[in-house]
């Protein structure tokens, strides 16, 4: 799982698709792997559309 130091915390993040990025932040109760919860149901959506 790729992580990267923003400040004083580890960031997780996803890259999927090419061409421009798109930032997708959730709130604290996010995540990716539940579509309920977070961004995880529209990842392959974006991907066909950029």
């Amino acid at each position: 799982m790729p992580y990267t130091k923003v400040n004083d915390i580890n960031m997780y993040y996803e890259e999927h698709g090419q061409g421009q990025p798109i930032i997708l932040l959730h709130g604290a109760t996010g995540c990716i792997e539940k579509s309920e919860f977070g961004w995880g149901g529209l990842i392959n959506l974006f991907e066909k559309k950029i």
